[in-house]
Protein backbone atom coordinates (compact mmCIF):
# COMPACT_ATOMS: atom_id res chain seq x y z
CA UNK A 1 0.00 0.00 0.00
CA UNK A 2 2.79 2.45 0.86
CA UNK A 3 4.47 1.88 -2.27
CA UNK A 4 1.65 2.57 -4.06
CA UNK A 5 1.13 5.36 -2.37
CA UNK A 6 4.39 6.61 -3.32
CA UNK A 7 4.45 5.72 -6.93
CA UNK A 8 0.89 7.60 -6.92
CA UNK A 9 3.26 10.71 -5.09
CA UNK A 10 6.14 10.33 -8.03
CA UNK A 11 3.42 10.10 -11.01
CA UNK A 12 1.36 13.33 -9.70
CA UNK A 13 3.57 15.43 -10.39
CA UNK A 14 4.06 13.87 -14.36
CA UNK A 15 0.59 14.57 -14.91
CA UNK A 16 0.35 17.81 -13.65
CA UNK A 17 3.08 18.61 -16.02
CA UNK A 18 1.54 16.42 -18.58
CA UNK A 19 -2.15 18.49 -18.17
CA UNK A 20 -0.22 22.36 -18.30
CA UNK A 21 2.02 21.15 -21.61
CA UNK A 22 -1.53 20.21 -23.17
CA UNK A 23 -3.57 23.53 -22.16
CA UNK A 24 0.14 25.21 -23.06
CA UNK A 25 -0.75 24.21 -26.70
CA UNK A 26 -4.03 25.93 -26.69
CA UNK A 27 -1.74 29.51 -27.25
CA UNK A 28 -1.39 29.99 -30.82
CA UNK A 29 1.59 28.52 -33.00
CA UNK A 30 3.70 31.25 -34.41
CA UNK A 31 5.88 29.08 -36.75
CA UNK A 32 4.82 26.78 -39.48
CA UNK A 33 2.74 26.71 -42.89
CA UNK A 34 -0.27 25.52 -42.87
CA UNK A 35 -2.58 24.78 -46.44
CA UNK A 36 -6.11 25.19 -46.22
CA UNK A 37 -9.13 25.71 -48.75
CA UNK A 38 -10.49 28.74 -49.19
CA UNK A 39 -8.17 31.54 -50.37
CA UNK A 40 -7.01 32.82 -53.31
CA UNK A 41 -3.08 33.45 -52.77
CA UNK A 42 -0.44 32.73 -49.80
CA UNK A 43 -1.22 34.80 -46.95
CA UNK A 44 1.51 35.80 -44.15
CA UNK A 45 0.48 36.04 -40.48
CA UNK A 46 3.97 36.96 -38.48
CA UNK A 47 3.85 38.17 -35.02
CA UNK A 48 5.92 40.18 -32.59
CA UNK A 49 7.90 40.13 -29.61
CA UNK A 50 4.24 40.74 -28.02
CA UNK A 51 2.30 38.36 -29.74
CA UNK A 52 1.03 41.35 -32.03
CA UNK A 53 -0.02 39.87 -35.44
CA UNK A 54 0.93 41.73 -39.15
CA UNK A 55 -0.99 40.05 -42.00
CA UNK A 56 -0.38 40.70 -45.45
CA UNK A 57 -2.65 39.12 -47.54
CA UNK A 58 -3.30 39.95 -51.63
CA UNK A 59 -6.96 40.92 -51.58
CA UNK A 60 -9.82 41.84 -49.02
CA UNK A 61 -11.22 38.53 -48.94
CA UNK A 62 -7.78 36.51 -47.92
CA UNK A 63 -7.21 39.07 -45.33
CA UNK A 64 -10.67 38.37 -43.57
CA UNK A 65 -10.01 35.04 -43.80
CA UNK A 66 -6.92 35.13 -41.71
CA UNK A 67 -8.12 37.37 -39.67
CA UNK A 68 -10.86 34.99 -38.58
CA UNK A 69 -8.04 32.21 -38.08
CA UNK A 70 -5.94 34.51 -36.12
CA UNK A 71 -9.15 35.59 -34.08
CA UNK A 72 -9.62 32.20 -33.52
CA UNK A 73 -6.42 31.39 -32.38
CA UNK A 74 -6.04 34.06 -29.74
CA UNK A 75 -9.78 34.60 -28.57
CA UNK A 76 -11.37 31.53 -29.20
CA UNK A 77 -13.12 31.26 -26.27
CA UNK A 78 -14.19 35.17 -25.50
CA UNK A 79 -15.79 35.32 -29.59
CA UNK A 80 -17.95 32.26 -28.62
CA UNK A 81 -19.53 33.21 -25.40
CA UNK A 82 -20.00 36.68 -27.15
CA UNK A 83 -21.91 35.39 -29.81
CA UNK A 84 -23.71 33.27 -27.34
CA UNK A 85 -24.91 36.28 -25.56
CA UNK A 86 -25.83 37.94 -28.08
CA UNK A 87 -27.79 34.55 -29.60
CA UNK A 88 -29.54 34.57 -26.18
CA UNK A 89 -27.93 30.98 -25.40
CA UNK A 90 -25.91 30.90 -22.67
CA UNK A 91 -27.65 29.00 -20.55
CA UNK A 92 -26.94 25.93 -22.45
CA UNK A 93 -23.37 26.40 -21.00
CA UNK A 94 -24.48 27.87 -17.72
CA UNK A 95 -27.94 26.60 -16.83
CA UNK A 96 -30.58 28.28 -15.21
CA UNK A 97 -28.58 31.13 -13.64
CA UNK A 98 -28.59 32.48 -17.46
CA UNK A 99 -31.94 32.06 -18.15
CA UNK A 100 -32.75 35.89 -17.56
CA UNK A 101 -30.38 36.85 -19.25
CA UNK A 102 -31.18 34.76 -22.08
CA UNK A 103 -34.88 36.02 -22.52
CA UNK A 104 -33.48 39.25 -22.25
CA UNK A 105 -31.54 39.17 -25.01
CA UNK A 106 -34.01 36.91 -27.32
CA UNK A 107 -36.49 39.61 -26.56
CA UNK A 108 -34.67 42.20 -28.15
CA UNK A 109 -33.95 40.01 -30.99
CA UNK A 110 -30.22 40.83 -32.09
CA UNK A 111 -29.36 37.29 -33.50
CA UNK A 112 -32.63 38.03 -35.41
CA UNK A 113 -31.21 41.41 -36.91
CA UNK A 114 -27.95 39.90 -37.60
CA UNK A 115 -29.43 37.39 -39.35
CA UNK A 116 -31.71 39.78 -41.84
CA UNK A 117 -28.67 42.47 -41.75
CA UNK A 118 -26.62 39.87 -43.45
CA UNK A 119 -29.21 38.99 -45.57
CA UNK A 120 -29.45 42.37 -47.26
CA UNK A 121 -25.83 43.15 -47.07
CA UNK A 122 -24.00 43.97 -50.17
CA UNK A 123 -22.05 40.98 -52.25
CA UNK A 124 -19.03 42.18 -51.13
CA UNK A 125 -19.45 42.74 -47.58
CA UNK A 126 -21.22 39.25 -47.19
CA UNK A 127 -18.20 37.88 -48.93
CA UNK A 128 -15.89 39.17 -46.22
CA UNK A 129 -18.07 38.05 -43.92
CA UNK A 130 -17.94 34.57 -45.17
CA UNK A 131 -14.31 34.82 -45.51
CA UNK A 132 -13.83 35.87 -42.14
CA UNK A 133 -16.17 33.03 -40.74
CA UNK A 134 -13.93 30.02 -43.10
CA UNK A 135 -11.41 31.57 -41.25
CA UNK A 136 -12.12 30.87 -38.04
CA UNK A 137 -13.92 27.43 -39.39
CA UNK A 138 -10.34 26.33 -40.65
CA UNK A 139 -8.75 26.65 -37.19
CA UNK A 140 -11.46 24.94 -35.54
CA UNK A 141 -11.08 21.93 -38.43
CA UNK A 142 -7.33 22.11 -38.63
CA UNK A 143 -6.82 22.58 -34.42
CA UNK A 144 -4.89 19.65 -33.22
CA UNK A 145 -3.80 21.27 -30.01
CA UNK A 146 -5.81 21.39 -26.73
CA UNK A 147 -9.19 24.19 -26.37
CA UNK A 148 -8.84 27.34 -24.47
CA UNK A 149 -9.12 26.02 -21.07
CA UNK A 150 -12.23 27.56 -20.29
CA UNK A 151 -14.13 25.34 -22.51
CA UNK A 152 -13.32 22.53 -20.25
CA UNK A 153 -14.31 24.31 -17.23
CA UNK A 154 -18.27 24.55 -18.65
CA UNK A 155 -17.28 21.17 -20.65
CA UNK A 156 -18.57 22.25 -24.08
CA UNK A 157 -16.50 22.54 -27.27
CA UNK A 158 -16.97 24.99 -30.25
CA UNK A 159 -19.37 25.41 -32.74
CA UNK A 160 -19.03 26.30 -36.28
CA UNK A 161 -18.86 29.76 -37.16
CA UNK A 162 -21.41 31.76 -38.82
CA UNK A 163 -21.05 35.31 -40.70
CA UNK A 164 -24.33 35.98 -38.57
CA UNK A 165 -22.30 35.12 -35.47
CA UNK A 166 -19.43 38.04 -36.24
CA UNK A 167 -22.75 40.62 -36.86
CA UNK A 168 -24.26 40.08 -33.69
CA UNK A 169 -20.84 41.06 -32.22
CA UNK A 170 -20.90 44.46 -33.14
CA UNK A 171 -24.44 44.36 -32.10
CA UNK A 172 -23.79 42.81 -28.76
CA UNK A 173 -20.84 45.33 -28.55
CA UNK A 174 -23.23 48.63 -29.35
CA UNK A 175 -25.91 47.31 -26.53
CA UNK A 176 -22.84 47.18 -24.15
CA UNK A 177 -21.53 50.82 -25.31
CA UNK A 178 -25.47 51.87 -24.81
CA UNK A 179 -25.68 51.71 -21.26
CA UNK A 180 -28.00 54.51 -20.81
CA UNK A 181 -31.01 52.97 -23.01
CA UNK A 182 -33.09 52.38 -20.32
CA UNK A 183 -32.82 56.59 -19.87
CA UNK A 184 -33.18 57.05 -23.25
CA UNK A 185 -36.32 55.44 -23.49
CA UNK A 186 -37.89 57.12 -20.47
CA UNK A 187 -36.74 60.46 -22.82
CA UNK A 188 -38.78 59.25 -25.78
CA UNK A 189 -41.41 58.50 -23.47
CA UNK A 190 -41.71 61.45 -22.12
CA UNK A 191 -41.55 63.78 -25.17
CA UNK A 192 -43.66 61.55 -26.48
CA UNK A 193 -46.12 62.21 -23.56
CA UNK A 194 -45.50 65.65 -23.66
CA UNK A 195 -46.22 65.91 -27.14
CA UNK A 196 -49.63 64.27 -27.20
CA UNK A 197 -50.78 66.20 -23.98
CA UNK A 198 -49.62 69.53 -25.05
CA UNK A 199 -46.54 71.50 -23.54
CA UNK A 200 -48.98 72.90 -20.47
CA UNK A 201 -50.47 69.01 -19.54
CA UNK A 202 -46.81 68.14 -19.91
CA UNK A 203 -45.30 71.31 -17.49
CA UNK A 204 -48.36 70.36 -15.32
CA UNK A 205 -47.46 66.94 -14.93
CA UNK A 206 -43.61 68.21 -13.68
CA UNK A 207 -45.10 70.54 -11.11
CA UNK A 208 -47.06 67.82 -9.89
CA UNK A 209 -44.52 65.27 -9.78
CA UNK A 210 -41.92 68.17 -7.84
CA UNK A 211 -45.29 69.18 -5.63
CA UNK A 212 -45.63 65.22 -4.70
CA UNK A 213 -41.93 65.04 -3.68
CA UNK A 214 -41.73 68.33 -1.67
CA UNK A 215 -44.99 67.20 0.20
CA UNK A 216 -43.15 64.12 1.37
CA UNK A 217 -40.35 65.96 2.78
CA UNK A 218 -42.63 68.59 4.45
CA UNK A 219 -44.01 66.21 6.22
CA UNK A 220 -40.48 64.89 7.64
CA UNK A 221 -39.98 68.34 8.54
CA UNK A 222 -42.94 68.57 10.53
CA UNK A 223 -41.90 65.45 12.53
CA UNK A 224 -38.68 66.83 12.72
CA UNK A 225 -39.95 70.04 14.12
CA UNK A 226 -42.33 68.13 16.46
CA UNK A 227 -39.33 66.24 17.78
CA UNK A 228 -37.41 69.24 18.15
CA UNK A 229 -40.24 71.04 20.31
CA UNK A 230 -40.22 67.22 22.28
CA UNK A 231 -36.89 67.18 23.03
CA UNK A 232 -36.40 70.97 24.00
CA UNK A 233 -39.50 70.43 26.66
CA UNK A 234 -37.77 67.82 28.16
CA UNK A 235 -34.55 69.45 28.40
CA UNK A 236 -32.45 66.38 26.12
CA UNK A 237 -31.04 69.60 23.63
CA UNK A 238 -29.10 72.65 24.56
CA UNK A 239 -30.58 76.09 23.41
CA UNK A 240 -27.56 77.31 22.02
CA UNK A 241 -26.29 74.38 19.10
CA UNK A 242 -29.52 72.57 19.86
CA UNK A 243 -27.22 69.20 20.14
CA UNK A 244 -28.35 66.76 22.67
CA UNK A 245 -27.59 67.18 26.63
CA UNK A 246 -27.92 63.41 27.54
CA UNK A 247 -25.10 60.71 26.79
CA UNK A 248 -27.73 58.02 25.77
CA UNK A 249 -29.56 60.16 23.56
CA UNK A 250 -26.71 60.62 21.55
CA UNK A 251 -25.47 57.01 21.77
CA UNK A 252 -29.20 56.07 21.09
CA UNK A 253 -29.26 58.01 17.84
CA UNK A 254 -25.74 56.69 16.85
CA UNK A 255 -26.39 53.21 17.26
CA UNK A 256 -30.14 53.79 15.65
CA UNK A 257 -28.56 54.74 12.89
CA UNK A 258 -26.13 52.45 12.17
CA UNK A 259 -28.63 49.80 12.73
CA UNK A 260 -30.72 51.04 10.27
CA UNK A 261 -27.77 51.39 7.82
CA UNK A 262 -27.77 47.37 7.67
CA UNK A 263 -31.60 46.89 7.36
CA UNK A 264 -32.79 45.66 3.97
CA UNK A 265 -35.58 48.81 3.90
CA UNK A 266 -32.50 51.14 3.60
CA UNK A 267 -30.53 49.14 0.68
CA UNK A 268 -34.23 48.90 -1.18
CA UNK A 269 -34.75 53.00 -0.43
CA UNK A 270 -31.06 53.76 -1.86
CA UNK A 271 -30.88 51.56 -5.04
CA UNK A 272 -34.41 53.28 -5.89
CA UNK A 273 -32.77 57.01 -5.30
CA UNK A 274 -29.36 56.15 -6.62
CA UNK A 275 -31.28 55.70 -10.02
CA UNK A 276 -34.58 58.18 -10.43
CA UNK A 277 -34.33 57.36 -14.14
CA UNK A 278 -34.73 53.85 -13.71
CA UNK A 279 -37.46 54.69 -10.77
CA UNK A 280 -39.39 56.78 -13.33
CA UNK A 281 -39.20 54.06 -16.41
CA UNK A 282 -40.65 51.70 -14.20
CA UNK A 283 -43.22 53.56 -12.23
CA UNK A 284 -44.55 55.94 -14.41
CA UNK A 285 -48.15 56.86 -14.21
CA UNK A 286 -49.93 59.18 -16.49
CA UNK A 287 -52.05 62.74 -15.72
CA UNK A 288 -51.67 64.91 -13.12
CA UNK A 289 -52.56 62.98 -10.00
CA UNK A 290 -50.52 60.13 -11.09
CA UNK A 291 -47.40 62.42 -11.59
CA UNK A 292 -48.07 63.88 -7.86
CA UNK A 293 -48.55 60.10 -6.38
CA UNK A 294 -45.22 59.01 -8.45
CA UNK A 295 -43.99 62.66 -6.41
CA UNK A 296 -44.36 61.01 -3.18
CA UNK A 297 -43.47 57.72 -3.75
CA UNK A 298 -39.86 58.63 -4.90
CA UNK A 299 -39.61 61.10 -1.82
CA UNK A 300 -40.61 58.71 0.27
CA UNK A 301 -37.84 56.47 -1.21
CA UNK A 302 -35.15 59.29 -1.13
CA UNK A 303 -36.49 60.42 2.82
CA UNK A 304 -36.26 56.59 3.31
CA UNK A 305 -32.91 56.46 2.46
CA UNK A 306 -31.32 59.10 4.60
CA UNK A 307 -33.84 59.80 7.83
CA UNK A 308 -31.83 58.31 10.18
CA UNK A 309 -28.65 60.18 9.13
CA UNK A 310 -30.18 63.53 9.17
CA UNK A 311 -31.64 62.40 12.48
CA UNK A 312 -28.08 62.45 13.84
CA UNK A 313 -28.42 66.47 13.97
CA UNK A 314 -29.63 66.03 17.01
CA UNK A 315 -26.67 64.25 18.45
CA UNK A 316 -24.23 67.28 17.74
CA UNK A 317 -26.34 69.91 17.40
CA UNK A 318 -28.73 71.04 14.26
CA UNK A 319 -26.56 75.11 14.70
CA UNK A 320 -23.34 73.22 14.26
CA UNK A 321 -22.29 73.95 10.85
CA UNK A 322 -19.23 71.56 10.36
CA UNK A 323 -21.96 68.57 11.34
CA UNK A 324 -24.40 69.98 9.17
CA UNK A 325 -21.87 69.73 6.46
CA UNK A 326 -20.56 66.17 6.98
CA UNK A 327 -23.64 64.29 7.06
CA UNK A 328 -24.53 65.97 4.08
CA UNK A 329 -21.15 64.86 2.04
CA UNK A 330 -22.16 61.58 3.23
CA UNK A 331 -25.58 61.62 2.05
CA UNK A 332 -24.33 63.22 -1.39
CA UNK A 333 -21.36 60.56 -1.57
CA UNK A 334 -24.34 57.56 -0.92
CA UNK A 335 -27.01 58.76 -3.57
CA UNK A 336 -24.44 59.82 -6.01
CA UNK A 337 -20.28 58.75 -5.85
CA UNK A 338 -20.47 55.62 -7.84
CA UNK A 339 -18.87 53.75 -4.99
CA UNK A 340 -21.92 55.37 -2.96
CA UNK A 341 -23.57 52.22 -2.18
CA UNK A 342 -20.36 50.21 -0.69
CA UNK A 343 -20.03 53.15 1.94
CA UNK A 344 -23.56 52.24 3.71
CA UNK A 345 -22.05 49.48 5.93
CA UNK A 346 -18.54 50.71 6.76
CA UNK A 347 -20.33 53.75 7.53
CA UNK A 348 -22.66 51.26 9.80
CA UNK A 349 -20.07 50.20 11.92
CA UNK A 350 -18.18 53.20 12.48
CA UNK A 351 -21.81 54.76 14.00
CA UNK A 352 -22.07 51.38 15.81
CA UNK A 353 -18.71 51.60 17.55
CA UNK A 354 -19.32 55.28 18.10
CA UNK A 355 -22.15 54.95 19.97
CA UNK A 356 -21.31 51.77 21.93
CA UNK A 357 -17.89 53.30 22.87
CA UNK A 358 -20.44 56.56 24.32
CA UNK A 359 -22.39 54.47 26.38
CA UNK A 360 -19.19 52.41 27.97
CA UNK A 361 -16.95 55.64 28.22
CA UNK A 362 -16.47 56.72 31.75
CA UNK A 363 -17.90 60.12 32.96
Amino acid sequence: MLRLLARLLLLLPLLVAAALLWLRSSLPEENGRLVTAGISADISISRDAQGIPTIRAANDRDAAFALGYVHAQDRLFQMDLMRRAGAGRLAEWFGPRAVFTDRFMRTLGLYRAAERQYAILSPGLRAVLDAYAAGVNAFLTQRRQALPPEYYLVNARPETWRPADTLVWGKFMALQLAGNFRTELLHARVARHGQERGGASGRASTAAFVAGYLACWLGFSAIATLLQFGLERFGLLDGMMMGSTERWLTAGLLIGAGLYQLSPLKSVCLTQCRSPAEFLARHWRPGRLGAFRLGVRHGAYCLGCCWALMLLLFAAGIMNLLWIAGLSILVLLEKLAPFGAALTKPLAVLLLFAGAALLVAPG
